[in-house]
């Protein structure tokens, strides 16, 4: 037996590789393999329990906005307290910023590269295509700058607190948000429609490459986006297969650890599943704002729904982004309604306390199981670790497309990193089970 290894693999969030093994010239297996090791689990046991918002916040600096609130939400879970509406809408509005930060340096600064002039990286662009790369910066620095307006800080924000937020934008905050939101949708609009271009002109290489349908799964709540209190899984013919509370969610997915790799693997009753922006465009058809809804009919008209297409992962990132664009725009205005930002309560020392959100990679969940203050337990379920089941699926049809008894085809390497990066994956959230054994 052969394995080919390829280690490392680039422009992803994390250190990880993938190990294809090959049996007279056919491919048998792959594993995904997260060389990392972060460990939250297992380090906040016996933290304050009160600590946790900004403990965790520090899994990621990408995906700090995401932990945060599911924290908060897991403690006001345990703690038996709801959030005043106010406090809602700027907690949404900082998911809005990290979905667009997110979302734009996956497709843009990662993804994009490997589609629109076959370079290695941003940098390479910005010789060929300046306009392209400075509006690219340009959608990213509005996700930044709305964590950073509405969370307090732009990486690992501050404001959310268990019973609502610290501290409310102001009317000279949301009108600098409201312009510089609408210049970002000008920009995301155009680099959506080039990209949507070249792959439409690769339409049959699109839809070819890792396309197996699979189940799908999100937390997202058309009402407040990114924030939702419910998972749907959808079956691969887009019909609902299951909605449920968070608390319901061990009782259906299994938590299948990896030898060899620090990421467990998630899957559904045996069954792959995928989350992040495919997931969310099969589950729902249409996100309420005007220009993101335009680009759904057009999916719709190019590519169908639901869609399968390991690589639509962009596409779809890219109407949310202007999705989230258009919501953080009319949200900046909405949280200045008056009303309060914080409720009292008294805060028991034990409890079990379970938050959902649905961050820019998919359903991200936390649960506490608190005594006397302190964390004595924390589980979480990472959105890449949804996702690894179907990925080394993936990798294997992209495999065997490249090798066979007679050649390895040197393309191998470049078609598997892209569909990883189709797949957006984020090593560091998904590596806390230190019972893994790692290589």
């Amino acid at each position: 037996m052969t394995m080919i290894v390829i280690d490392p693999l680039t422009r992803v969030e994390g250190h990880s590789r993938v190990t294809i093994y090959v049996q007279e010239g056919r491919v048998i297996d792959v594993k995904f393999n997260a060389i990392e090791l972060r460990g939250f689990e297992t380090f906040v046991r016996g933290a304050d329990a009160n600590t946790m918002p900004h403990v965790v916040s520090r899994i990621c600096g990408v995906c700090s906005t995401a932990h945060h609130l599911a924290s908060v939400k897991a403690l006001e879970n345990a703690y038996d307290v709801n959030p005043p509406k106010r406090a809602m809408r700027v907690r949404e509005l900082m998911m809005l910023g990290q979905t667009i930060e997110s979302h734009a340096m996956s497709l843009f600064f990662l993804a994009l590269p490997d589609f629109y002039y076959k370079k290695a990286s941003i940098f390479e662009l910005m010789d060929v295509d300046p306009a392209l790369t400075r509006e690219a910066v340009l959608v990213r620095k509005a996700g930044s700058e709305i964590i950073a307006r509405a969370g307090r800080r732009g990486i690992h924000p501050t404001n959310a607190t268990a019973g609502g937020v610290y501290q409310v934008i102001d009317r000279a905050t949301a009108d600098y948000l409201k312009e510089l939101t609408a210049k970002a949708v000008r920009a995301a609009g155009n680099l959506l429609d080039r990209t949507w271009d070249i792959f439409l002109e690769r339409r049959d290489e699109i839809l070819s490459t890792a396309a197996e349908p699979t189940y799908y799964i999100t937390a997202l709540d058309p009402v407040r986006s990114f924030y939702g209190d419910h998972v749907l899984v959808i079956r691969p013919d887009g019909e609902v297969e299951l909605r449920s509370a968070p608390w319901e969610i061990p009782t259906y997915l299994t938590v299948d650890p990896r030898e060899e790799s620090f990421a467990p693997i998630i899957h559904y009753g045996g069954q792959p599943i995928r989350t992040n922006s495919l997931a969310r465009i099969n589950a729902f058809s249409g996100f309420g704002t005007p220009i993101a809804d335009s680009y759904v009919e057009r999916l719709k008209k190019d590519w169908g729904l639901p869609v399968h297409a390991t690589l639509l992962f962009d596409i779809c990132r890219g109407v949310e982004i202007i999705f989230s664009l258009e919501r953080a725009r009319e949200l900046a205005e909405r949280c200045l309604e008056p009303g309060p930002l914080i409720v009292k309560f008294k805060k028991p020392k034990e409890g079990t306390g379970i938050g959902l959100v649905e961050a820019p990679r998919g359903v991200l969940y936390h649960e506490y199981h608190i005594e006397k203050g302190v964390i004595e337990n924390a589980r979480f379920f990472i959105p890449t670790q949804h996702n690894l089941f179907a990925l080394e699926r993936a990798i294997a049809q992209e495999a065997q497309a490249h090798v066979s008894p007679d050649r390895m085809d040197m393309k191998l390497e470049a078609e598997v990193e892209r569909v990883i990066r189709a797949f957006d994956i984020c090593v560091s959230c998904a590596t806390h089970e230190i019972k893994v054994v790692g290589a």
